[in-house]
């Protein structure tokens, strides 16, 4: 093989190794897209309704993990598993394990109340982000020191306003991150 075609070869891997990182990137987009919609539309309603909104996070809960199951299945499942293997278990595994986390914490502290399970949701979701962002796109951990912040500033500077907030703020940016994600062309 001469030089020439050795330059090509290495460029042609290049570009390949290119595609796939888009093409992983563009697939976690909707996963942004997906939980920015359901946090914008759960917070936006607990704002409104305060306490008696438990009955619609279950709802909106189960439609985003439906989403986010059938994302992986599509994006990572058997056939798109070969780009990165167990991807789609890793990441599964992380936030379950932080929910079930989230969860005790919750029943162990007696944690009841909107704006209490509010800070709860926020703060455990900024560690997932946080932790996501040392071992991959340092977005992620950009994006769990922002809900961190949001957390903070809500709960001291305006208490009475952090479901908005975090409407705002998270949902916002979960859109918007996914939305930058969708229309990357190369890294």
């Amino acid at each position: 093989m001469d030089e020439k075609d050795a330059l090509k070869d290495i460029a042609d891997i290049k570009a390949l190794m290119r595609g796939t990182a888009t093409r992983i990137n563009r697939n976690a987009g909707w996963f942004f897209i997906v939980w920015g919609i359901i946090w914008t539309i759960g917070f936006v309603t607990t704002q409104i309704i305060g306490n008696d909104v438990r009955f619609m996070w279950p709802i909106l809960n189960l439609l985003g993990l439906g989403l986010s199951f059938y994302l992986l299945r599509r994006f990572f499942g058997k056939h798109g598993g070969q780009m990165i293997p167990g991807l789609g278990r890793r990441i599964l595994l992380i936030f379950a394990g932080t929910a079930i986390f989230g969860i005790l914490v919750g029943i162990l502290f007696g944690i009841s109340s909107a704006e209490d399970i509010t800070l709860l949701v926020v703060l455990l979701s900024g560690l997932c982000y946080f932790m996501a962002g040392i071992v991959g796109p340092a977005k992620n951990l950009y994006l769990g020191l922002l809900l961190w912040a949001a957390a903070l500033v809500g709960r001291l500077a305006f208490p009475s306003y952090l479901p908005l907030i975090v409407a705002i703020v998270g949902g916002a940016t979960f859109l918007g991150l996914g939305i930058s994600f969708l229309l990357r062309r190369e890294l």
